[in-house]
């Protein structure tokens, strides 16, 4: 469940059936536990380059790619959980959870951020930690009209904060196979 997490929160599929993970440089550990992943079901991963500190890991699996379209949808608006994730056990929830926030969000001492640009998944997420007794307050941030970014000018949608301070999040995720990035 955990690649499945960071999938949600860092991949995307393409026309060719490759599905890709936008890294860090830093992110080896993440880049090493898909690696194994994918390794386990006779599947290689790429590294290549992308954008200053930036890496994308990628593989090319076509039943997988199709199922995460299915499952998660297409684009980061559009994604969502499906109900096999919010009716799982909680170890699996768990370890989702866990595989989202090491992608987009961030524990800092005991606070817990997550961030996305889509709304149906923001209520999702927050609903799956609710059934593991964790609670998120649910905040939104209106388009911003245009930004700077290595040059270009991009339009940046709506977004959606997940964020909690509660000293349960550290038990919550110290029972997790990996922690999410610390800020």
């Amino acid at each position: 469940a955990w690649v499945l997490g960071l999938y949600v929160a860092e991949g995307w599929t393409s026309e060719s059936s490759s599905i890709g993970f936008a890294l860090h440089e830093k992110e080896t550990p993440l880049v090493n536990r898909l690696h194994s992943f994918f390794k386990k079901h006779d599947h290689s991963i790429a590294i290549k380059p992308n954008n200053g500190h930036g890496i994308i890991a990628y593989v090319k699996w076509k039943v997988f790619s199709g199922s995460l379209i299915k499952w998660f949808g297409r684009g980061a608006r559009n994604k969502r959980l499906p109900d096999e994730i919010m009716t799982a056990s909680d170890g699996i929830k768990k370890s989702f959870l866990s595989g989202l926030f090491e992608g987009d969000g961030y524990i800092n001492s005991h606070q817990m951020t997550y961030r996305t640009s889509s709304k149906v998944l923001a209520v999702q997420v927050q609903l799956l930690a609710a059934s593991l007794g964790i609670m998120l307050g649910l905040s939104d941030t209106p388009a911003k009209t245009a930004t700077m970014r290595d040059g270009h000018v991009i339009n940046a949608g709506p977004s959606w904060a997940l964020s909690s301070s509660s000293w349960r999040l550290a038990e919550f995720f110290s029972d997790a196979k990996t922690a999410p990035k610390r800020a």
